[in-house]
């Protein structure tokens, strides 16, 4: 039987690193502040690792649609047509 002082050590840190496992939906960035301080950089979208003690997280919601708009000369589809 494995002693627990091998133990404990290994599933405190097993416990720690999958509670410090983070996932931000596609349309999120997670801006990261370590120690206080903003990372240059936004995180995401996906699996991202956060450190509970010195980092934390603040998600914000990211605006990543494309908008299109017609081409010249002819008329916008999304606009019904009007007959004059």
């Amino acid at each position: 039987m494995p002693d627990l002082t091998i133990l404990l050590p290994i599933l405190i840190v097993a416990i720690y690193l999958l509670s410090s496992i983070k996932i931000l939906a596609e349309y999120e960035r997670g801006v990261i502040f370590r120690l206080g301080r903003v990372l240059p950089h936004p995180k995401g979208p996906g699996v991202i690792l956060v450190f509970a003690p010195i980092d934390r997280i603040s998600p914000h919601l990211a605006a990543n649609r494309s908008h299109g708009s017609a081409a010249p000369g002819r008329r916008d589809p999304r606009q019904r047509h009007r007959q004059s």
